[in-house]
């Protein structure tokens, strides 16, 4: 469940009620900590008590701690770090272990594995994740030629799985007969992801660079950036924290925020808009989880306008 679904009183009750009374194992974890979901913390608490369920209630800061909600939980502190650890390093992998993990405590015979760190940069391809070197296999295979476009991405947006904008980008690049190279990035401001950026680049010589990372690179009036040195024409693509209906329905298209992230400060470091290529939206309600989630959603026309 999602918590903006559980802030009046009564919703927490009759989810109390019909769902968490009748779990094994309880996790919650809560931006803002226990004052932001007071009511919904004590009733957790009051029903894993009575009930013997197992509770961990975390919190949404990794680097946090809030005594409040380690004294509700039921189960010890060294196992509620346990469980942290998996949300700090993140992931699709790591939410699996996460979920073996709890499984384990619920009483089946799942192997437990341990948090798998995720580097701050490195090479992705879709379908297979984190690889140590970049997938040049297909527009290549049928010509040595073909011009590379390495594509820089959040990391955020790797460890969340909500990289469908990026996929569709290098399925298009690829229909095109380009070699799409993606690499995330925590920041292009982070030394390390740049240092492994400015290597990439350097070993792959590209013929341009699309990049969906906002703001500008950082460096100061009059320094080079890793864009200035990369010699070729880079595009700046959107994947907008604005909802698609909003968009579309204002005059001015994106929000304010995303103006300034990925329009205004980008132009600094010389990049050429390249426009929206994804749109927040909702997904579908999983009838398993009983959860929604908002996902960047791509726009197929602009996709393809960008890899054209």
């Amino acid at each position: 469940a999602a918590l903006r679904d559980l802030r009046h009183p009564m919703s927490v009750d009759l989810w109390v009620d019909r769902v968490a009374r009748h779990a094994k194992i309880i996790l919650v974890r809560i931006l803002g900590g226990y004052d932001w979901w007071r009511y919904g913390c004590d009733q957790l608490a009051s029903t894993a008590r009575e009930r013997g369920i197992k509770l961990a209630l975390l919190p949404g800061e990794c680097r946090d701690e809030d005594l409040r909600l380690i004294e509700a939980s039921t189960l010890p502190r060294q196992e509620l770090d346990a469980l942290l650890d998996y949300f700090r390093e993140g992931g699709p992998a790591n939410m699996g272990a996460l979920v073996r993990r709890l499984a384990r405590l619920a009483g089946s015979d799942a192997e437990v594995i341990g948090p798998v760190v995720v580097p701050k940069a490195g090479f992705y391809v879709p379908g297979s994740g984190v690889v140590e070197k970049p997938d040049l296999s297909n527009a290549g295979a049928y010509n040595a030629n073909a011009p590379i476009i390495p594509i820089l991405f959040y990391r955020s947006m790797l460890l969340a799985a909500d990289v469908a904008p990026i996929d569709a980008l290098v399925e298009a690049l690829r229909q095109r007969g380009i070699d799409p190279v993606p690499i995330f990035v925590s920041s292009l401001k982070d030394p390390t992801s740049l240092a492994f950026v400015e290597t990439a680049l350097t070993a792959l010589k590209p013929a341009a660079i699309i990049t969906a990372t906002a703001f500008a690179s950082g460096a100061e009036p009059g320094i080079e950036t890793l864009f200035d040195r990369a010699g070729v024409p880079v595009f700046q693509v959107i994947v907008a924290t604005t909802r698609r209906d909003i968009w579309q329905n204002n005059q001015r298209g994106l929000a304010p925020a995303d103006l300034a992230m990925h329009v205004v400060l980008p132009e600094l470091d010389g990049r050429v808009l390249a426009g929206a290529i994804s749109f927040k939206g909702e997904t579908e309600t999983d009838p398993a989880l009983g959860h929604r989630a908002f996902a960047n959603r791509p726009e197929p026309d602009r996709v393809a306008q960008v890899a054209d």
